[in-house]
């Protein structure tokens, strides 16, 4: 059950890469591969060595969340690269940056629906709990809004 989640986290994650970003450029890949392996490492001493995950519940808890957690956050560091590099292209067509925009847009409401997940977690696990998937979650939503408020403005200034 769980290598089924993990592998339809993968499959979702192609599609995505496919339908919004197609192919990926080289410096794309190895930054995606770099933040990633920053992520499994950090989290790794996160969970067995600050919050001391004992029981196997407690670890699929965790593991689940920062799986999620790490999927959105490296779309929206793949969304960061692509729109840096869109945004000194003089030639960039309006429809990427929509792409990017909806797929922002998409993420923040995932991480607004993980923040409802997160307090119902917390209802039931402690309020410790809540307060550290919360505090995963918030440096992605902050990071979010400010890429979502800033594509526009440079859609507006590439087409003025």
């Amino acid at each position: 059950m769980i290598n089924m989640a993990f592998c339809w986290l993968i499959l979702i994650g192609r599609a995505i890469q496919k339908l919004v970003f197609g192919e990926l450029r080289v410096s794309e890949r190895q930054h995606l591969k770099d933040k990633f392996w920053n992520f499994i490492f950090y989290k790794f001493i996160f969970v067995f060595g600050i919050i001391n995950v004992q029981y196997i519940d407690e670890v699929l808890l965790w593991c689940s969340w920062f799986s999620f957690l790490g999927f959105l956050h490296l779309l929206s560091q793949l969304s960061n690269d692509r729109f840096e590099y869109l945004s000194f292209s003089p030639t960039t067509p309006v429809w990427y940056h929509v792409k990017l925009l909806v797929l922002l847009a998409v993420i923040f409401a995932l991480s607004g629906f993980m923040l409802l997940v997160a307090v119902f977690v917390g209802f039931f696990g402690g309020l410790n709990t809540f307060a550290f998937m919360a505090a995963e979650l918030s440096p992605n939503c902050k990071y979010l809004v400010l890429q979502i408020l800033a594509g526009p403005m440079t859609i507006i200034i590439s087409v003025v």
